[in-house]
């Protein structure tokens, strides 16, 4: 997969400055916004581990530099911030501990039943894309790689937390019984920071620019110094950006506390959990949405008439 990256990289590079060398060049400078659905998509065995891939949205902003070469071809660099939330849907899960005491000295099992969890993530990205295509009239696309490096990356974890008393002596387990430790559908939340690894996308979008375009060229054209596009757009990561770690998915405390059951708790996000680690789960960045662009054509450099109609006079006075 790396090596595939780097042949796409190396080919547009290439492309970029072959192109040109042999077309008349525009220069532009703007700034563009998108907006769209963000997923982590997860690759896992769901026969172990059922969890489907998150759902959420998210935007970014940035500015860009284009390059135009002859009729069609486009070069377009850049740098932008990227800001997305997207949440799992977490199964729900039992812990349980064994032979607790409790204030009247009788044994028995303490479960936690964890429900209705939901593990959310707050990501915010530098993005540099390297993209070329082409346009022809209305119509462009453009298609490349963007170097995508987390800098502010936050989970948020929530869930509903029943305790119950499993007493070997009675037929019906103890639940909703407050005093001894026994509540239903606790509300329950952490927030973590957390890490992400560096990732690379795929990124192609493919638009169409506003306004009036002239094909016609002449002093009584209009220059078109401004120009505006509209386009959809979908980024598919090629890394694994998550950091698997070895930490429970739910820690549940060593020692029974009747007055507050939810003490000790403390939980792992579930895309760096062992659960998902131990059977090599995955999880691809995508996105897809709309991408508004607006660009500024940078002046010509203009050339000297009265250079090229005059003869050249060297420092000694001598006409050549």
């Amino acid at each position: 997969m790396k090596k595939t990256v780097k042949i796409c990289v190396l080919s547009i590079l290439l492309a970029s400055f072959l192109t040109p060398a042999t077309a008349q060049v525009q220069h532009f400078l703007g700034a563009w916004a998108h907006g769209g659905e963000y997923s982590y998509l997860a690759t896992l065995d769901r026969s172990r581990f059922d969890m489907s891939s998150s759902l959420g949205g998210g935007g970014g902003i940035g500015f860009a530099y284009e390059l135009r070469a002859g009729d069609h071809f486009l070069l377009n660099l850049g740098v932008g911030a990227n800001t997305v939330w997207t949440r799992f849907k977490v199964p729900d899960c039992q812990y349980v501990m064994h032979n607790v005491i409790d204030s009247e000295g009788e044994v028995f099992d303490y479960i936690y039943n964890v429900e209705h969890r939901r593990d959310a993530y707050w990501v915010t990205s530098l993005q540099v894309p390297l993209m070329v295509g082409g346009q022809w009239g209305r119509f462009y696309f453009l298609a490349g790689a963007k170097f995508d490096m987390a800098f502010f990356t936050q989970t948020t974890m929530k869930a509903d937390i029943s305790t119950i008393g499993d007493y070997p002596q009675y037929i019906a387990q103890l639940h909703n019984i407050p005093q001894q430790g026994f509540v239903d559908n606790m509300p329950w939340v952490q927030q973590t920071r957390i890490g992400m690894k560096p990732n690379v996308t795929a990124s192609f979008e493919i638009g169409c620019r506003l306004g009036e375009i002239y094909k016609e060229t002449g002093y009584d054209v209009p220059s078109q110094k401004v120009q505006y596009r509209i386009a959809l757009f979908a980024d598919h990561g090629l890394l694994d950006p998550h950091i698997a770690t070895q930490n429970d998915l739910m820690h549940i405390p060593a020692t029974y506390n009747a007055g507050n059951p939810l003490t000790g708790l403390n939980a792992s996000d579930v895309m760096a959990c062992k659960e998902v680690s131990n059977i090599m789960g995955r999880f691809d960045t995508f996105m897809i949405g709309a991408k508004f662009t607006v660009l500024f054509r940078l002046p010509k450099a203009k050339s000297c008439v009265i250079c090229r109609d005059e003869p050249f006079r060297s420092s000694h006075g001598i006409l050549e």
